[in-house]
């Protein structure tokens, strides 16, 4: 699941992921992608030319770009830790007891990197989202037996705006074929599409997301199951162009 993601500045093209105390100034990247001490992993990234997205993830998450480091590291509290090299930036979290955790780290582009993925203490599972034929979505690592929970599935789809028709699709169709323990969980479930909607969408207005929501909702009560890749390009079309 997602725990945390920030943009993050850095005067310097590097950011630092690992544990909160400080990092050994014998550390250094020395023209790689990324370089690595016990307790802290160096990334090369874009720098000052604009902010890197880093997400952090807890147990399972994307398996997207290049991974540049998997390998145990030693965190001195319960968190771990994004700065940059100045500390003009950081943010935390935690993700468990002190002490060693395997983590994972992929790069958008190696060496120039805009988009950091941070999975600390992933399984060895891999699993292929829900998606729509044709409108296919990156895997993900560490899924316990192949096997995800729906809300954890859906905020996985959910969890940027690249590729926005193949998410949306992809969500709509979860939900559909989902069957939701009780009613407040399926809305919950919309819930959250209507909040990604929103971030798609700045400009859009919350009551104008709901109502958005609303129709997916509708749509799906009177749908039949077997049509769901269709019915889910639809709605999600006209969604989109809705928010745009």
């Amino acid at each position: 699941m997602k725990i945390g993601s920030a943009d993050v500045y850095a005067n310097h093209p590097i950011i630092v992921v690992g544990s909160a105390g400080n990092v050994d100034d014998r550390l250094a990247l020395n023209g790689a992608d990324a370089a690595a001490s016990g307790a802290h992993v160096l990334i090369a990234t874009r720098g000052q030319a604009a902010l890197v997205r880093v997400s952090l993830w807890k147990g399972v998450g994307p398996r997207t770009g290049k991974i540049v480091f998997d390998d145990d590291l030693i965190l001195a509290d319960q968190a771990i830790a994004v700065f940059d090299v100045e500390g003009l930036t950081r943010f935390s979290s935690t993700v468990g007891i002190r002490g060693r955790h395997r983590v994972a780290i992929s790069v958008d582009d190696p060496g120039f990197a805009s988009r950091v993925d941070v999975i600390v203490d992933a399984g060895q599972g891999a699993h292929a989202l829900t998606a729509v034929a044709g409108l296919g979505l990156f895997e993900v690592c560490g899924a316990v037996g192949g096997e995800l929970e729906p809300s954890d599935e859906l905020a996985l789809i959910l969890s940027g705006h690249d590729s926005p028709m193949n998410r949306l699709a992809a969500a709509i169709k979860l939900i559909g074929e989902s069957p939701a323990p009780r009613p407040a969980i399926r809305s919950f479930w919309i819930r959250m599409v209507v909040e990604w909607i929103r971030w798609l969408s700045p400009g859009l207005s919350l009551t104008d997301s709901r109502m958005l929501g609303a129709m997916i909702e509708e749509r799906l009560q009177r749908e039949v199951l077997d049509s769901i890749d269709a019915v889910a390009v639809e709605l999600a079309s006209e969604i989109l162009r809705r928010a745009a």
